[in-house]
């Protein structure tokens, strides 16, 4: 009696799995759509093929390429400022 109960369990686990699709395997739907949505914001910031690559691989966000609105004051040390210190 108990191998019958024992078997009726088992039937019962493996119909419950099949009905809400345990034991199928991951789901690549997630996967999917965050790959979409992953190549969209590399559309928007415009990336090149080779950002694109490390970005897939996780190296790099794709935000980190954004370009920044610097004034030429921001890529030059002006020094004729310091002409005035006394040594």
């Amino acid at each position: 009696m108990e191998v019958f109960w024992s078997f009726i369990t088992i039937i019962g686990i493996l119909w419950i799995m099949s009905k809400f699709g345990a034991g199928s395997g991951p789901s690549n739907k997630g996967k999917k759509e965050s790959k979409s949505s992953l190549e969209k914001e590399m559309d928007f910031y415009g990336l090149d093929e080779s950002e694109r690559e490390w970005v897939r691989k996780g190296e790099f966000d794709p935000s980190s390429f954004e370009e920044e609105d610097l004034d030429e004051e921001d890529y030059y040390y002006d020094d004729s400022e310091d002409d005035d210190i006394d040594d």
